[in-house]
């Protein structure tokens, strides 16, 4: 009888964590990518648009700036494709690596005639 006990709890058990989706994991490992997109002029770009889409996955979370030019994304770790579009500026496309535990931060200044690539001091990309 306890056996049979033991069996059915097993059954249950294996039922139970089998049915949880990756995606309802996947929320427990997020990590937050947080940063401001400025214009030309420094000021910041409020409605900028950000879309992450992973390279392994191709999922996309997609992000809008306030006021101050703020946003955040709550992405698993991994590598992203990151296109920022903003009124005036050509869209562009920023790869960038999301660690666990780590600081998880994209600024981007748009340049006059580009942009400024916010991990290589005042260089253009």
């Amino acid at each position: 009888m306890l056996r049979r006990q033991a069996l059915w709890l097993g059954i249950v058990l294996f039922a139970a964590l089998s049915s949880l989706s990756a995606e309802g994991v996947s929320l427990s490992m997020e990590e937050t990518l947080r940063g401001v997109v400025r214009g030309r002029d420094n000021a910041p770009i409020e409605g900028a648009t950000l879309t992450a889409t992973s390279q392994a996955t191709k999922e996309s979370r997609t992000a809008t700036t306030d006021a101050d030019g703020l946003y955040s994304l709550a992405l698993v770790p991994g590598t992203y494709n990151v296109r920022v579009e903003a009124p005036g500026f050509p869209p562009m496309t920023i790869v960038f690596e999301v660690v666990a535990g780590g600081q998880n931060r994209l600024d981007v200044t748009f340049g006059g005639t580009g942009w400024l690539d916010p991990r290589t001091p005042g260089g253009h990309r």
